[in-house]
């Protein structure tokens, strides 16, 4: 547990990835991705929707702490998988 300087206590002192993900309607949205490393441009296995969606990665953010997150962590989805095809 790690305490502010104001005395209150940061619940989330982790490092997490993020990652901007185009969904094929032109969408994008952030998921963590703690375990996968993916790069701009690869092909990733998304939850989007109440299902699983292909998305294409825009943007990586790396080593963040949870207190400099794009979104809140609550909100960010997961990456499933990178997909590997003939086109990635």
């Amino acid at each position: 547990m790690i305490h502010s300087l104001s005395g209150g206590v940061i619940k989330d002192g982790g490092r997490h990835t993020f990652v901007k993900v185009r969904h094929d309607d032109g969408e994008e949205r952030w998921y963590i991705s703690d375990e996968i490393a993916p790069l701009v441009d690869m092909k990733v296995a998304v939850e989007y929707g109440g299902g699983i969606c292909v998305g294409r990665v825009v943007r990586v953010d790396a080593n963040l702490s949870g207190q400099a997150t794009p979104v809140p962590i609550k909100k960010a989805g997961k990456i499933i998988s990178v997909v590997f095809d003939e086109e990635n």
